[in-house]
C-alpha cells in the first residue's frame, strides 16, 4: 500500500518505508535489488496517481501541455525518485540501528558476564561464610538447644484473674476478667476459662478507702438522733478460675480474693426466734403433738399448742436451750431438753445461718408400774385426768383408738380432748381455752 508512502506525516513515512518495501525490493544481486526498487515505487507511484480525481490529474499536466507536452511523467519521475532515495535513508538508518542493538547486546553479555563472575565471587564468599557460620553455631547450639527444648517442656499454660480495682460496690460493680497465657504446640488451641465465685465472709464495714459515691452518700450520714439509715457490709468473694483444653482436662487455676461492699438498710437490732414442736411418745414408740406442755426457757415460760407448738421471740444470736415438762396429773410422761443456736447471718462466718430455728422436744413414756390402763400421751390423745381419780365413772382416758376401762372408747374430737386436760398453770388454762374457741 502506498499509504506508507504518502498517507502518514513525514516522520512515519521515513521511519517505516524502508520496514514496508525492504522484503519487496530485496534481490539476489545489488543491480537486480536496484531494478526491482525502481520498478516498485514507479509502480506504488502510478497507483496513486491513477486513484487522484481528475482535476488532479488536469493539474499536474498542466495548461501549455498542447506547446510543451505533458508534465505529468516528470512529476511522477520525481516522485519516485524522492521515494527511491527516502529508502535508502531509511535502509541506512535500519542497518544503523541494528549496528547499535548489537553493540548494546554485546555490551549487555559483557555486563552479564561481568555479573556472573561478581556473582560466583559472592556465592564463594557466601558460602566459606556459612561453613564458618555453621561451625561456630554447631559448637554453641548444642546446649542452647537442650535448655530451649527443657524450657519448652516446662513450660505451663496459665491463666491470671484481675480487677481493676481493690473492691467492688454497687456504685463500682465487679468486672472481673482472666487474661491466659499459653503457647499453642504445648496445650493445645482450643482452651476455655471456667470462673466460680464463692462467699467465705462477711463482716460489717467497709475496706479501707471506701466512701459512698454522691447518690448514696446522704444515706449513710447520722440522723439528728445519730441513727444511720445505710450500713456498709463487706462480703469477701473468692473467684477461682479453671483453664482447660478442649478435652476439659484442667491444666492451669487461678484465685482472686475481692471484697464487695453491699448497702443495707440498718435495722435497729438484731432479733431472732426459736420455735419448739413438744411431741409425747406413746405406749408403742410412736409419737403425737403434745398439747399443755410446759416450756421454759431462761425466765421465760410458754405452753404447747393442740399441735404441740411452743415459741419465743426477739432473741439475740446464741445458743438457746428449752426445758419442757409434761402437764399436770401427766405420770405416763418424762420431762426433756432440746437446744439450737439463733445466728445472725450478716454475722456469720460463711454468710448462712438460720435465725428462726426449730427444736423438736420428745417427752419420754414412762411405763405404769401399778399396771394399770395405758395412759395416752400428748398433742391430740393426752388423758384427761390420772389415772386412779375418775377410774371407775370416767373409765380413764385411752390413747388414740385405746380403751381405758368402760368409759371413752373410739376416735374424739380435738376440742373434746382439750376439754380433758388439766393446765398445770394460768397460761396453760388460757391456751386451752384459745383452743377450744378456735
Amino acid at each position: 500500500s502506498f499509504r506508507y508512502g504518502f498517507d502518514l506525516p513525514y516522520y512515519e513515512r521515513r521511519s517505516r518505508l524502508y520496514e514496508h518495501f525492504q522484503l519487496v525490493v530485496d534481490g539476489a544481486t545489488p543491480e537486480e535489488t536496484e531494478r526491482k526498487t525502481e520498478a516498485v515505487f514507479s509502480q506504488v507511484v502510478r497507483d496513486w496517481y491513477n486513484r487522484q480525481p481528475p482535476g488532479y490529474h488536469l493539474e499536474i499536466q498542466g495548461e501549455a501541455q498542447l506547446i510543451f507536452g505533458s508534465q505529468e511523467d516528470a512529476f511522477l519521475e520525481g516522485i519516485t525518485r524522492t521515494l527511491i532515495s527516502m529508502f535508502k535513508q531509511g535502509e541506512e538508518a535500519w542497518y544503523q540501528q541494528q549496528e547499535r542493538h548489537l553493540d548494546l547486546g554485546r555490551a549487555a553479555l559483557d555486563r552479564a558476564e561481568a555479573l556472573a563472575i561478581t556473582e560466583k565471587r559472592v556465592l564463594a564468599t557466601k558460602q566459606r561464610v556459612q561453613a564458618d557460620l555453621e561451625v561456630r553455631i554447631e559448637q554453641s547450639a548444642s546446649s542452647a538447644l537442650v535448655e530451649a527444648e527443657r524450657a519448652l517442656a516446662e513450660y505451663e499454660p496459665t491463666v491470671e484473674l484481675s480487677h481493676p480495682f481493690t473492691f467492688a460496690s454497687p456504685e463500682l460493680p465487679p468486672t472481673v476478667s482472666a487474661n491466659v497465657r499459653s503457647l499453642a504446640p504445648v496445650s493445645g488451641e482450643d482452651l476455655s476459662v471456667d470462673i466460680d465465685e464463692e462467699v467465705t465472709a462477711v463482716q460489717a464495714g467497709a475496706p479501707s478507702g471506701w466512701s459512698p459515691g454522691p447518690e448514696w452518700a446522704a444515706r449513710f450520714e447520722p440522723d439528728e438522733d445519730g441513727w444511720v439509715p445505710y450500713v456498709p457490709v463487706t462480703l469477701t468473694h473468692v473467684f477461682t478460675a479453671s483453664l482447660k483444653d478442649q478435652d476439659g482436662t484442667e491444666i492451669a487455676t487461678d484465685q482472686l480474693t475481692l471484697p464487695i461492699v453491699h448497702y443495707l438498710p440498718n435495722n435497729p437490732r438484731f432479733a431472732g426466734s426459736v420455735s419448739i414442736l413438744v411431741l409425747g411418745e406413746q405406749a408403742d414408740g410412736t409419737t403425737l403433738p403434745y398439747a399443755g406442755a410446759v416450756v421454759r426457757f431462761q425466765d421465760r415460760t410458754d405452753v404447747s399448742s393442740l399441735e404441740g407448738w411452743a415459741g419465743f421471740g426477739g432473741l439475740g444470736p446464741g445458743a438457746v436451750s428449752v426445758e419442757v415438762a409434761p402437764r399436770e396429773g401427766d405420770e405416763r410422761h418424762a420431762p426433756s431438753s432440746g437446744t439450737a443456736t439463733v445466728v445472725d447471718p450478716l454475722a456469720s462466718t460463711d454468710g448462712t445461718g438460720d435465725s428462726s430455728p426449730q427444736i423438736q422436744v420428745i417427752l419420754p413414756y414412762v411405763e405404769d408400774s401399778a399396771g394399770g390402763g395405758e395412759a395416752g400421751g400428748g398433742g391430740e390423745s393426752g388423758s384427761g385426768e390420772p389415772p386412779g381419780e375418775s377410774g371407775e365413772e370416767e373409765g380413764g382416758a385411752g390413747g388414740e383408738g385405746g380403751t381405758g376401762g368402760e368409759g371413752g372408747s373410739g376416735e374424739r374430737s380435738p376440742e373434746d380432748l382439750a376439754n380433758e386436760l388439766s393446765a398445770l398453770t394460768s397460761a396453760g388454762e388460757e391456751a386451752r381455752n384459745a383452743a377450744i374457741a378456735r
